[in-house]
């Protein structure tokens, strides 16, 4: 046996034994901003009975292992599939955090359009689709909520999102945000006024990034400007809990 042969094999029996289909895809989407169609990679989870599929969009470092992963098999043991779409990869980009804009969230917001659109066509999904967003992820659902361009995804929820003022009206699909009172990256109080739109869960003694499993640690973002990221137990299990919740009310029932 060969060594692709081996690397096929060993991928079969990991995607077996954890019940989920984990081989990458390509979804096609026309970009506005950069005039063309790229294709942007696609992650899939699935508990292969056919059900509600949520997409889970990454922040501005890309996909991170093992934190994406961890949700999307968070996700999927609450009995939902899972895709998680590569916004970057397609348009030569590894991160944005240091210049957000890179890549727009118009652009996001299409790579989310065309994959809920993908979504629908396959054979292991059935019902509504849900989009879970974190950072800049979050401020993608904004962007989504207000401006959505496909009728296919019924619940969204965003994790420490930057509450730009111009996503400050009614979204036109449910909303619900998770951010920490310490935030200094994406501060809670722009978010306050979303609150009577919204179901707004501001989080105590929380920082930017609490569900993330890391030691403390500061990052640089937009401007160089420093923030503090650190993991918060007590927060990340009530968010958690609150977000299955959320999406049990308008995914399942």
């Amino acid at each position: 046996m060969n060594l692709k042969s081996k690397l096929a094999l060993i991928l079969l029996l990991v995607t077996v034994n954890s019940h989920a289909f984990l081989l990458p895809t390509k979804v096609e989407v026309k970009d506005s901003r950069l005039g063309k169609i790229v294709e942007v990679p696609v992650e899939t989870w699935t508990n292969w009975t056919p059900g509600p599929t949520i997409i889970l969009a990454h922040t501005c470092a890309g996909i991170i292992r093992p934190m994406d992963t961890d949700w999307a098999n968070t996700i999927k043991s609450w009995g939902y599939n899972v895709v998680i779409p590569d916004s970057f990869n397609p348009r030569g980009v590894k991160e944005t955090c240091l210049l957000p804009r890179t890549v727009s969230m118009t652009q996001r917001n299409e790579d989310i359009s065309s994959v809920a659109e993908w979504v629908w066509k396959q054979s292991w999904h059935k019902g509504p689709i849900g989009l879970i967003g974190f950072s800049n992820g979050g401020w993608l659902v904004l962007e989504a909520s207000n401006r959505p361009l496909t009728n296919k995804i019924a619940a969204m929820v965003a994790y420490y999102p930057w509450c730009d003022v111009k996503f400050h009206g009614k979204p036109k699909i449910p909303v619900q945000i998770h951010i920490g009172k310490q935030d200094s990256w994406t501060p809670a109080e722009q978010c306050e006024p979303l609150g009577s739109v919204v179901e707004l869960n501001i989080y105590e003694n929380a920082y930017h990034s609490f569900d993330r499993y890391a030691p403390r640690r500061v990052k640089p973002g937009h401007g160089e400007k420093l923030h503090v990221l650190e993991y918060n137990p007590m927060a990340t299990k009530l968010a958690a809990e609150r977000t299955k919740d959320f999406f049990q009310h308008y995914l399942k029932d």
